[in-house]
């Protein structure tokens, strides 16, 4: 859940960073149409990505799980784009 300048700062590989506010009319598609796959929600304080889970759980998206900051389970960010 990071916005453009933190991300340039250190991001998950591979993530698909969505500031939380964006999902409050309706999660962008590729979230929906993920096959079921889990979907971890991450931020650095735990804030945002507290209330996107609870975004994405009132839109429908299923297996969603709040992991709050990837780096405290051992999870490198990287930086750059």
């Amino acid at each position: 859940m990071r916005e453009e300048d933190e991300r340039r700062e250190g991001h998950v590989e591979g993530a698909a960073d969505i500031p939380y506010h964006e999902l409050r009319d309706a999660p962008p598609a590729e979230l929906r149409d993920r096959n079921a796959r889990p979907l971890a929600v991450a931020c650095s304080a735990s804030t945002r990505s507290s209330l996107a889970v609870s975004l994405l759980e009132r839109h429908g998206v299923d297996r969603v799980l709040h992991v709050a900051d990837p780096r405290e389970h051992g999870v490198e960010l990287v930086k750059g784009d």
